[in-house]
């Protein structure tokens, strides 16, 4: 198995002030706990090392799946509401820094609600072909403005080519 690295940012008042003492748990797939760690002062933890597919998969073309393991985190810090994301993507020799904006409880509050983030499969992944809408699509023109295309096609094909 190859490695790749998590660093959890806890934050605060709109990214404002950092938050330490977050009680950070790490899952994986099948929700076991790989990892319970605390933000410090600075409001971040250290970089965790955690178990990954090798990046070599992301260069072979008869590869299907998705290039890395996804982990979920959960949250908790005294007096704010809790925060659960699924699908964190980490990757072989790479870092994945995730942000966290904590919200206080209100005053009369408690028991802090869970705001759960799902972060998709890439699009790389879809199955279902996909179309372009808006303006131009079935009218080709050179317009006065930029639009930007929503989605946007990228054509993959092997490093090589």
């Amino acid at each position: 198995m190859a490695t790749g690295y998590l660093i959890i940012q806890a934050r605060m008042a709109h990214d404002a002030l950092p938050l330490g003492g977050v009680q950070i748990w790490i899952m994986d797939a099948r929700e076991r706990h790989v990892y319970h760690v605390t933000t410090d002062e600075s409001g971040e933890t250290k970089r965790i090392a955690l178990e990954t597919l090798d990046k070599s998969l992301s260069l072979d073309p008869d590869f299907t799946g998705t290039p890395f393991i996804s982990y979920d985190v959960l949250a908790i810090a005294n007096g704010f509401n809790w925060i659960h994301i699924i699908g964190i993507p980490i990757l072989d020799g790479e870092t994945a820094i995730q942000p966290l904006e904590f919200i206080p409880m209100r005053e009369r509050q408690r028991i802090p609600t869970v705001t759960e983030i799902q972060i998709d499969a890439p699009a790389v992944s879809m199955t279902k072909m996909r179309h372009q809408e808006g303006p131009g699509a079935e009218d080709p023109q050179v317009l006065r403005q930029v639009v930007i295309p929503n989605p946007i096609t990228i054509h993959l094909g092997s490093p090589n080519d």
